[in-house]
């Protein structure tokens, strides 16, 4: 699995009022709980917290926290934003150990349809979704699930059940029997319907006998 680096520093207090304070200095306030010891306060600096998160990885890859010299392997648990602008305002980190297992989103990543013979009958891919809640030890968190598609045929749907796992990971609660994503021909385009006369345009309508916009007939209301 992927891991970031960050540096911290301890905070004394917390409350709206430091936190104001931390913000205007260029430090977002933070928490890190979990494990055997207390939750310690902590502060970071904006920019970093904000382009680590933008990235999209923090909540499925372990931080190595450097906290006042002191270095910690944590995972983002939980993000607040700002209602209006979304830079981030708080982050609770979750101390890690071998022991640690959480719930996360992973990507699935799709290979191999080019081979299938659904390709080559000219089907395509319609997603339900791109990711799964899987649960894991924290330290293992996979950074996707592969989903092979080489041998799948025209009418094939993926479930959540189908899915090769790693070793000691399962699929995350309520996360079973889930629609992944199915293998179907493309829908043709809705083709233009024409009476005998052929008067029925290509969305169905008959043209007016005052002219296609009805103008005259908005005349005569407005009288």
């Amino acid at each position: 699995m992927s891991q970031f680096k960050m540096n911290a520093m301890t905070r004394e207090r917390a409350g709206k009022g430091v936190a104001r304070t931390l913000r205007r200095e260029g430090r977002t306030p933070a928490v890190i709980y979990g494990g055997e010891a207390q939750p310690t306060l902590i502060s970071l600096n904006s920019k970093d917290i904000n382009l680590e998160y933008y990235k999209g990885h923090m909540m499925t890859n372990i931080c190595s926290l450097k906290v006042d010299d002191k270095e910690q392997k944590v995972i983002a648990r939980d993000v607040s934003l700002h209602p209006v602008t979304d830079v981030v305002e708080h982050v609770d980190f979750l101390r890690v150990t071998e022991k640690t297992r959480v719930t996360v989103p992973v990507p699935i990543n799709v290979v191999n349809f080019e081979d299938s013979p659904a390709e080559k009958a000219g089907a395509v891919i319609s997603y339900a979704t791109h990711e799964v809640m899987i649960e894991c030890r924290a330290t293992l968190i996979p950074d996707e699930i592969t989903i092979d598609l080489s041998k799948v045929e025209v009418g094939t749907t993926i479930y959540s059940d189908d899915l090769k796992l790693p070793e000691r990971t399962n699929l995350g609660q309520n996360a079973a029997g889930l629609n992944l994503l199915s293998v179907d021909m493309p829908r043709k385009m809705a083709e233009p319907v024409e009476d005998e006369e052929g008067d029925v345009d290509a969305a169905g309508d008959v043209p007016s006998e005052h002219g296609s916009d009805g103008d005259e007939a908005e005349g005569e209301k407005s009288e």
